[in-house]
This record gives structure tokens, sequence and C-alpha cells, in this order.
């Protein structure tokens, strides 16, 4: 990927220096989009882009806390025959934990997706992935991060895809190319290191546990999602099936051995937060796709199974277990290139693993949807889809001995 760019204070990357170098630098996903009228894509090596001007919009962010902002960047791009004048989108993203109730709730005090990109974690990624990075900055002193990214919005999923049908070439190829991500980093030792600020298994196991959203309103935090996500796993204890919820509260309550299942088995790099907003299939120049995968900040060293539930379960209209049959061949064969072997018996682990840790955090969403359902039809629907997900990751619990 080149030489990483990194600046010391978050300001430095909206200056034109700053930019200049994200521009010209081999960083960042092919094509970059050209906003206006011209909606194109300009060569790296054949351009050299001088900033001109620089306009920026506040944006909407999630819910983590992060600031966003899109900035439109007038450039004169320089090539061997001629110039032209063109505008480009690139999005600027601020942290801080003081600011993120969701960088507390998962012990994130250092920016962690600024630091898996600054420190090189991500620079040899599978080629079929695009993370949009082009420049980062850290602050040591404030523990405030920023990264510049390319603007690929509208290549990136909506929410809406969550209720949508799902063609089949699209969710093989996110899982394909989740399974290559996790067999590349499969057991590698810079996992282990501290300095790109991983979360943790548990970290991310009790980020949303009932227990922490009430410590954290508790404590004075007033992000307007903790109290809908307490309500969630209000709804979620009141309308599961009631030998299910023992077990899992019990997990909730002691989650040592769970833990010690999940430390068993080989850690990978795991994005963390894989649903449709933070995905999205990107043109290349050859007639396939890449993957795009922003977010990184839930990014851990865990279970290969963890990402494909959390995908699965966001989309409601893919056939959860085939298509965790489908990602099992596909991890299967990248680890078989690497000389690695998948065995059945992992691999069962792998999803007992994968379902008790979906529902242990998205509980709350699948209480959410028979709270918020529009109508009895709906409400009747959700119940049942979480009843699903709570038996089979009660019998996961009860099978592994997670709930003594």
């Amino acid at each position: 990927m080149g030489e990483r760019l990194v600046w010391q204070r978050p300001a430095q990357l909206l200056q034109p220096d700053a930019l200049e170098a994200a521009l010209n630098s081999p960083q960042g996903c092919w094509p970059r989009s050209l906003s206006g009228s011209r909606a194109s894509a300009f060569s790296r090596s054949a351009w050299r882009a001088h900033v001109a001007r620089v306009q920026r919009e506040p944006l909407k962010g999630g819910v983590s806390g992060a600031q966003l902002e899109r900035l439109l960047v007038e450039v004169e791009l320089e090539g061997p025959t001629e110039r032209r004048k063109e505008a480009l989108s690139l999005i600027f993203k601020r942290m801080r934990p003081d600011e993120s109730w969701l960088m507390r709730s998962s012990s994130d005090l250092f920016c962690r997706e600024v630091q898996v990109w600054r420190h090189g974690l991500l620079a040899d990624a599978p080629r079929a992935l695009c993370v949009p990075v082009l420049a980062a900055a850290y602050d040591e002193a404030a523990h405030e991060g920023a990264l510049l990214l390319d603007d690929l919005t509208r290549w990136l999923g909506r929410l809406e895809d969550c209720f949508a049908v799902i063609s089949p070439n699209q969710w093989k190829q996110y899982l394909d190319h989740l399974a290559r991500l996790h067999a590349h980093y499969w057991q590698d030792a810079r996992l282990k290191e501290p300095r790109f600020a991983l979360a943790s298994v548990e970290q991310t196991l009790l980020m949303l546990a009932p227990a922490t959203i009430q410590a954290q309103r508790a404590a004075g935090d007033a992000h307007p999602y903790l109290p809908v996500s307490q309500a969630g796993w209000e709804a979620f204890f009141t309308y599961g099936p009631a030998a299910a919820l023992g077990k899992i509260q019990r997990v909730f309550d002691a989650p040592a051995a769970f833990l010690a299942a999940a430390a068993a088995v080989p850690a990978t790099l795991l994005h963390g937060d894989a649903w449709p907003p933070n995905m999205g299939m990107l043109p290349d120049r050859h007639g396939g796709s890449r993957t795009i995968l922003i977010d990184w900040a839930l990014t851990t060293a865990g279970p290969a199974s963890f990402d494909p539930f959390w995908l699965l379960f966001a989309w409601r209209k893919v056939d959860t277990r085939r298509a965790l049959l489908y990602y099992r061949q596909r991890l299967s064969q990248h680890l078989a290139r690497r000389g690695l072997r998948l065995g059945a018996a992992e691999w069962q682990l792998l999803l007992d693993l994968g379902v008790a840790r979906t529902v242990l955090t998205c509980g709350e969403s699948m209480g959410q949807e028979v709270l918020f359902a529009s109508n009895a039809a709906h409400r009747a629907k959700a119940t049942q889809a979480l009843a699903w997900w709570a038996d089979w990751a009660a019998s996961a619990i009860e099978r592994q001995g997670w709930a003594q």
C-alpha cells in the first residue's frame, strides 16, 4: 500500500499540503469518485492533484459519536499532456474517547481505527478488500484521532438493505472476502501487539450488555441511543423464551467459560462491525468488484465466526445457515492455501461462539424490533425471530457448558 501518511494533530489533515499529499499518494481505493457532472475517476499514477479550494460540510454520524465532515476539494489535475479542474469528495472523521459512548463502552482509549491503519496492520490486507483511508492523525497528548478517507458513499450499503432481498452474488462476495480477511490474519502474531489497540473479545462481548448500558446511564451519559438500547434489552427479556433467557443471562453474569472457549480457537483479525452500512461493492477496472469496509472502531482479535454472524443477523432475508455453510467452505479453501485445516470440531465451536456472541451483543436490537414494530403482524414476526436466535444461542451455551 506504500508509505502511510500520518500527522500529529487532526486539524493538520485539513490543510492543503496534507490534502495534496493524500490525494497524490497510492493509498485508498480505485476508483476515486469525482463530483459534479464529470463523475469519473483519475489515475494517481498519471495525474498530480493541486488543491485550489476546500469546502467543508458537516455530516450526520452514526450512533458512535464520531464527528464527520465531507470535504469538497477543488483541484487542478496536472497530467502528461493536459491540465484540468475537478472537484473531489473526501470524508474527514474525527474521534475522541470522551465524546463517544461506544468508544468508552468498548474500552477504546486510543482511537483503535486510527491505530490499526497508523501502525500498518491493514497495510497488507487482501486485495479483495478496500479500506479507503488516505491519511491519519493522532494527538498523543489529547488522545484525539482523525482519518481522511475516499468518499465512497454511493457504493456503500444502507440501513434499508438489512430488510431487502440480497442477491446471492452479493452475499457470497461479502462472505468470501471476509473469509479471505480471516484466513490472511489467522494466528497472526501481530494481533498480540498493544500498539494496534485491538478490542478484546470480552470488551466487544459486554460493550452493549444490559449492565454496561445501565452503568453508562447511571454515570450521566446522555447519548440518545442508550435509553433505546436499554428498552431493547427489557423487551428481549420480556418476549424471549424463558428457558433460553435463563441460559443467556447466566453467561452475562459469569462470562468466563465463554471467554475461555473463545481464547481456545485460533484468533484472527475481525472487522467487528460488518453490516450493510459499513460495507459496499466497489467496481474495479477489470469488471469485478472489491468489498469496501469502513469503520474499524470495533476491530478485534478473536474467533472468525463473529464477523459473518454479525452480518447475517443484519441481513433479514438471507438464509443464515446456508450462508454460514458457504462461509465455512470459503474459509476452509483460503486456509488450505496456507497449509492450514479447519476441522469439524473447530468449526462447531466457532458456530457456537458466533451465535452466542451475536445474541449477547444484538439481543437489544432484537428486542427493539419487537418493541417498535409498526403493527401486530410485524411484532409477531419479530418475536418469532427473537425466539429463533435465543433458542439457537441457548443450545450452543448448553452444548458447550458455558452456563454452569
